[in-house]
C-alpha cells in the first residue's frame, strides 16, 4: 500500500493531513493531466462530525484507481511509493485530484 499525504483538509478522513479512511478510489478515467483526477472517496466535514475509521490517520492505505493512463495503474490499483492527494479548498470530490498522477 502506498504512503498518503492529503492536503484536502475539509474532508472527513482526513487526520493531520493523512486519510484515516484505510483506502481510497481516485477517478478520472480518461484523464491526461493531474486536474482531471479526483478523490471519488471524499466527503466534506460537517460540523465536528467525523468519521475516522482508525484511531487515527493512516499513513499508508489502499488506494483504487480508475485513470488508466496513469503510469501506477496496475489493474486499476496504484502501485505508486506515494501518493499525494491535492484540494486544500475542496468542498465536493471533484475539487481535489491525485498529485501523484503521471500520464504514460
Amino acid at each position: 500500500m502506498p504512503a498518503l499525504q492529503c492536503s484536502a483538509v475539509k474532508c472527513m478522513y482526513n487526520k493531520e493531513n493523512l486519510c484515516s479512511k484505510g483506502d481510497i478510489q481516485v477517478k478520472g478515467d480518461h484523464a491526461v493531466t493531474e486536474n482531471e483526477t479526483w478523490c471519488s472517496s471524499f466527503v466534506e466535514k460537517t460540523g465536528m462530525s467525523n468519521a475516522y475509521t482508525c484511531g487515527c490517520g493512516c499513513s499508508s492505505v489502499q488506494v483504487g484507481c480508475s485513470a488508466h493512463d496513469c503510469t501506477y495503474n496496475r489493474q486499476e490499483v496504484c502501485q505508486a511509493d506515494h501518493v499525494q492527494i491535492d484540494g486544500s479548498q475542496a468542498c465536493i470530490c471533484e475539487e481535489t485530484c491525485c498529485g501523484t498522477f503521471r500520464c504514460e
